[in-house]
């Protein structure tokens, strides 16, 4: 009896805890159908907190600025914070291998994420309003 009602608590509580590692922190002011991926890039996440490159979601030649950034951990776990304070592998926001989460315009700048273990491999698409 107790085995059965731990696998229906689980197999309930699975969702949720898959759903919580992908929800956005803040979502894109459009519909996806009215954006596209204008630029892109790759992190190595190592032990010391990186941020998005400013120069590459807000370029200043001209080009539209990002309106969000969507981000694919590919491999390792991260920790992250959008408050602009440091996230270390113990404070912050864990988000898996293999999860997804969007970061919108007003916390681009101010996003760190740092590995949890092993050196983790983020790539970040920003996301432009379509012409």
């Amino acid at each position: 009896m107790k085995r059965t009602l731990l696998v229906v608590f689980l197999a309930l509580l699975s969702p949720v805890l898959a759903s919580a590692q992908t929800t956005p922190l803040d979502s894109c002011p459009l519909p996806a159908s009215a954006m596209r991926v204008a630029y892109d890039e790759t992190f190595t996440v190592s032990s010391s907190a990186v941020g998005f490159t400013a120069a590459t979601y807000a370029p200043t030649n001209g080009s539209p600025k990002a309106v969000c950034a969507v981000v694919v951990v590919n491999s390792n776990s991260i920790s992250w914070r959008a408050s602009g304070a440091t996230p270390t592998a113990v404070i912050g926001n864990v988000q898996a291998s293999g999860t997804s989460f969007v970061v919108g315009a007003a916390n681009l700048a101010s996003f760190l994420m740092i590995r949890v273990t092993s050196n983790a491999v983020v790539f970040v698409n920003y996301m432009v309003p379509n012409p």
